[in-house]
């Protein structure tokens, strides 16, 4: 699953990894992606000009930078689909065409599910600000309510032990990223987009 998850980054950012702030987003079929539309929301919103950023194992160059543009948001959700930006593609890092790029997002893509219980074991993933690895970092952890509402978006909780801890991670650059819940059939499935991360252990 990691091949189809990215940084989600800026035209200032492109150059500038790890400076900056970081988001997170990923690939769900040919040329869409999903991230936080809070992520968008306070980098233009819907004028949004983003590159998805795959990282590629035994490849030259090691990551390749898709452009991405605002299709559609759910702000309730705190949810945003992006789609391939083919108007962009000339300034890309890349000399694959959009059908091309549009055939990488779907052999990448997350499968996507709508169950989640409480207590459920999960996985999260994205790009911890503090974390230089190249490939998203993913924790592991626990569905501790499901069908809550923060602010005004709705919302399920989770418990990851590493945010927790008395010398957490920073869950920084996580936001956008995939919530991925194992199925009773062994199977992995996308059930939730990271969003907010409470300042306390407990909240």
């Amino acid at each position: 699953m990691e091949a189809g998850i990215g940084r989600l980054v800026t035209v200032d950012e492109r150059d500038q990894w790890p400076g900056g702030d970081l988001r997170t987003a990923f690939a769900i079929g040919r040329g869409y992606a999903l991230t936080a539309w809070h992520c968008l929301r306070d980098i233009g919103g819907t004028e949004a000009r983003v590159w998805l950023r795959l990282h590629r194992k035994e490849s030259i160059p090691e990551y390749i930078d898709i452009p991405m543009r605002y299709e559609h948001h759910v702000e309730r959700l705190d949810a945003a689909l992006l789609a391939i930006d083919e108007t962009a593609l000339s300034i890309g890092k890349s000399d694959l065409t959009g059908q091309e790029l549009r055939d990488l997002l779907a052999s990448a893509a997350l499968p996507l599910g709508i169950s989640v219980e409480a207590h459920d074991k999960v996985r999260i993933a994205g790009f911890p600000q503090a974390n230089p690895a190249e490939w998203c970092v993913m924790f592991r952890g626990k569905v501790s309510q499901v069908d809550t509402t923060i602010g005004q978006a709705n919302a399920t909780r989770l418990y990851v032990d590493e945010f927790a801890a008395r010398y957490p991670e920073s869950p920084k650059g996580m936001s956008g990223g995939p919530v991925i819940r194992k199925c009773p059939d062994g199977s992995e499935r996308v059930v939730a987009i990271l969003s907010v991360f409470p300042s306390i252990p407990n909240g």
